[in-house]
């Protein structure tokens, strides 16, 4: 499989691992870009195709954006070189993630709670620092 004999024995523990701790899983694969070897982007399908079908199998949540396109990437804009997203692209498939999860399961919003607010205003404006140094350097 080119999935892998390994990679399918996590992702059995993995699943077990949740399954014991009443967890949902849901797994998601980020677009990778425009690959300069077609056949190891070829390749790259495959193993998403493969996974794709597995935990289909399996019932587990798999959100696949390189192929749904839900996310609306533009590889021309979101990607900070052939492989990688950068911080346009990021932020899309976060959104999309949380409207995901936000939609299927039922996830308490905790802005304006008093315990989690320093940790994430500290990160919050950690991010908000580093994405403007990155609008900078750009």
């Amino acid at each position: 499989s080119v999935l892998g004999t390994a990679a399918c024995e996590y992702f059995e523990k993995i699943q077990h691992l949740c399954k014991e701790n009443n967890i949902q899983l849901v797994v998601f694969a980020t677009p990778f870009g425009i690959k300069s070897s077609y056949k190891h982007y070829r390749y790259r399908q495959g193993i998403n195709n493969t996974l794709e079908t597995w935990l289909s199998e399996k019932g587990i949540p798999f959100l696949y954006f390189q192929k749904t396109g839900e996310a609306n990437i533009d590889f021309s804009t979101d990607f900070r070189d052939k492989h990688h997203l950068n911080a346009y692209g990021a932020t899309k498939i976060t959104r999309c993630i949380g409207e995901f999860l936000v939609n299927k399961f039922e996830i308490t919003d905790h802005r304006g709670d008093s315990f989690y607010d320093e940790r994430w205003n500290r990160d919050y404006e950690k991010y908000q620092n580093e994405f403007a140094r990155k609008e900078n350097e750009a």
